[in-house]
């Protein structure tokens, strides 16, 4: 399967929240399944989707990016 990118420039995503409450369709088929990759041990609340914070990101450091490149930011990880 080839890696797509919705936003080409888009060198990261970055979001301090998580997961959905409404049980979505497009939710479901891609952030959940990308999530679950992850494994119950790096955080359970990602595995089973559900909506939580991860305040611990918002003080961590963001990766450089070159010209014309952007973080895209509050994207579902």
């Amino acid at each position: 399967m080839k890696k797509t990118n919705m936003y080409p420039l888009s060198v990261k995503q970055w979001n301090p929240f998580c997961g959905c409450m409404h049980k979505c369709i497009y939710c479901e088929s891609s952030f959940q399944r990308q999530l679950k990759r992850w494994g119950k041990e790096k955080c359970p609340l990602c595995y089973e989707y559900k909506l939580h914070a991860h305040p611990e990101r918002l003080s961590q450091a963001l990766p450089q990016t070159g010209y014309m490149q952007f973080i895209f930011t509050i994207s579902s990880d």
